[in-house]
C-alpha cells in the first residue's frame, strides 16, 4: 500500500489499509444512494451492538460501511482471542 502511494517508508495507516483489502476485499467505486448508506449503517451498528452485549464474544476492533468488490457493503471487524501454546 505505501508503494501504492510512492510513500518513503511503510506507516501503520499503510497496514490498516492493507488488512481491509484482506478481510474485505478491494474497495469498491459503487455509488450508494443515502437511504441505502443509511440502511448499511444501522445493520454493521447493529452488529457491534449485539457484540457489545454478549459476553463472549470477541472485542470490536472497528466498523466500516465503505462498499467492498467481493460483495460486501460494509464489515464489523473483531480482535480475535489471543491463542497460547502451553507445554506440560
Amino acid at each position: 500500500v505505501a508503494a501504492r502511494r510512492n510513500g518513503d517508508s511503510v506507516e501503520m495507516d499503510d497496514f490498516e489499509k492493507a488488512t481491509d483489502r484482506i478481510i474485505g476485499g478491494l474497495e469498491s467505486n459503487k455509488v450508494m444512494s443515502k437511504e441505502d448508506r443509511e440502511i448499511v449503517a444501522h445493520h454493521e451498528a447493529g452488529h457491534a451492538v449485539a457484540g457489545w452485549f454478549l459476553e463472549h464474544a470477541d472485542p470490536l476492533l472497528k466498523v466500516t460501511i465503505i462498499p467492498r468488490t467481493s460483495g460486501a457493503l460494509g464489515f464489523a471487524q473483531y480482535l480475535p482471542k489471543e491463542v497460547y501454546l502451553q507445554t506440560q
